[in-house]
């Protein structure tokens, strides 16, 4: 039996009928569960390479499930935050429980064209690209490489794996939108946030933008109160209290604080972004690299 945990909105309940192991890439241990008809992925919330149970990291896939739904309801993938009760992982495991989603056959793999072809991405894909990175700003997500990116059967661009939003909340660097940010590249030598990839290929003139997709999604962020905004949060910033002692008001106070200067810091963002482009267009100059990945 699959049932949502206390600390979520909703009640829904789930019935497992059966569970198998699935590995997607490096998102660590992932079971398959088909549940009346339908799939679902469960994902454990324990660290890769360990069984310590973290409830931060389920719970904070479920706040970026209401992200989504905020910038843009139709494209969010829906994930829950559960108790799973099953032989195969255990009496009880807590994790985080989400769609399965069917991709589109021979879609793009945006892991493998990252760093040499993203200026060959159609306009209409950059556009989702776009509002995903708005999604992943808000939740201060630096683990946007392109294998965190599927093509559903209906040509929609969906954002997969959250569990590290809001990792680097306390990082000066990360408060403001830059092209060459990213830590799991100092870290870890992960691939770059594909979305400073597309931003480098505009400044280079490879791909333009079109900045009012990303307005539009500010404006529907300014039109959430704070108090609601901070509602989403709260059962995130508990656990992480439980599991680090970090204080629950200050986390949430710099969650919110995100969304409060999302749209002072996209417009400091774009006007950077377009004189960087015109210098480069107007003298000459060779291309805008990456302080890791060349495109």
């Amino acid at each position: 039996m699959i049932k949502r945990d206390d600390c979520s909105h909703n009640s829904i309940i789930y019935y497992e009928d059966e569970m198998h192991q699935v590995y997607l890439g490096g998102t660590g241990d992932m079971y398959l569960v088909h549940l009346n008809g339908k799939d679902y992925l469960f994902k454990p919330a324990y660290r890769k390479n360990s069984f310590e149970i973290e409830k931060f990291r389920g719970i904070v896939q479920e706040c970026a499930y209401h992200v989504q739904c905020l910038i843009d309801y139709p494209s969010a993938i829906r994930c829950f935050y559960v108790e799973c009760c099953n032989p195969v992982i255990g009496n009880s495991v807590v994790g985080a429980i989400q769609d399965k989603i069917e991709t589109l056959p021979n879609a793009i793999d945006y892991g493998r064209i990252q760093d040499r072809y993203i200026h060959k991405l159609p306009p209409s894909v950059i556009n989702q690209f776009l509002r995903e990175f708005s999604t992943d700003y808000l939740l201060c997500n630096f683990d946007a490489h392109g294998g965190n990116f599927i093509t559903d059967v209906n040509g929609v661009v969906r954002g997969i794996d959250k569990e590290q939003s809001f990792r680097y909340l306390d990082d000066d660097r990360a408060q403001k939108p830059s092209i060459n940010y990213s830590p799991n590249t100092e870290l870890y030598g992960e691939r770059e946030p594909i979305y400073n990839t597309i931003f480098r290929a505009y400044i280079n003139g490879k791909i333009d933008i079109d900045f009012d997709i990303i307005r539009k999604y500010t404006a529907k962020i300014d039109s959430v109160s704070d108090e609601f905004y901070r509602t989403l949060f709260q059962s995130y910033c508990d656990a992480c209290y439980e599991y680090f002692g970090s204080d629950p008001i200050a986390k949430s106070n710099k969650i919110l604080k995100r969304k409060q200067d999302m749209s002072d810091n996209m417009e400091e963002f774009f006007e950077k972004l377009i004189v960087m482009r015109d210098d480069k267009l107007k003298n000459g100059g060779g291309k805008v690299y990456g302080k890791y990945w060349k495109t």
